[in-house]
């Protein structure tokens, strides 16, 4: 018998895979573009999301 999980997991959970696959994107990009800073940035910050949401769980 499975547990109805609230709402709110499923929200919280698509934020996550979402952050999750900029992350992941981003590293593979940053693999063959290491001087891109924009990139860079945009990975800090969404490292940085990332560690909230979990920190919140």
């Amino acid at each position: 018998m499975s547990k109805k999980m609230p709402p709110e997991f499923y929200t919280l959970l698509e934020e996550i895979q979402a952050i999750d696959f900029v992350i992941v994107e981003l590293n593979l990009y940053l693999d063959t573009h290491p001087n891109d800073y924009d990139a860079i940035q945009q990975f800090n910050e969404n490292t940085e999301i990332g560690g909230i949401i979990f920190v919140v769980l």
